[in-house]
């Protein structure tokens, strides 16, 4: 992710963090951990950092039809005031799946899914999304 960043936005301009904690609930655990963060330094004045939450989910989670809205935006964005954010869901075809699950067996029909329910919580927030195929290549006889 930090290599297409840097193809986009210039060397030395990428600023990625890892599972960063936007709050701690309870000593114990691991508090609300945001997936990513990737920012760039902005060239306004004051000088800042422009930055983006990520929210990544693998294709079988049953989680993807609700993170974008339940975690992404109102967990991450809404928690730190920010209003920019991306949605990625790393896609399997079934047959690599490690469940048996075959729900968006189709990566148009998720990624259809998905600028949806983008739709549906703009223009407060403004989602990007995306779906990252992680297929295994096809194997040569």
């Amino acid at each position: 992710m930090r290599r297409r960043l840097t193809d986009h936005l210039g060397r030395d301009r990428v600023i990625l963090a890892r599972e960063p904690q936007v709050e701690r609930i309870a000593v114990k655990g691991s508090g609300t951990r945001i997936d990513l963060t990737a920012g760039t330094p902005t060239h306004t004045a004051p000088i800042g950092v422009a930055e983006a939450i990520i929210e990544a989910k693998l294709v079988n989670n049953d989680e993807v039809p609700t993170a974008l809205r339940d975690q992404l935006v109102q967990r991450y964005l809404a928690a730190t005031n920010q209003r920019h954010g991306i949605y990625l869901v790393y896609w399997l075809p079934p047959e690599q799946r490690t469940s048996s699950s075959r729900k968006y067996a189709d990566k148009q029909e998720l990624l259809d899914d998905m600028r949806r329910w983008a739709t549906e919580v703009a223009p407060q927030f403004d989602v990007s999304v995306y779906v990252l195929d992680v297929s295994w290549p096809k194997r040569q006889r």
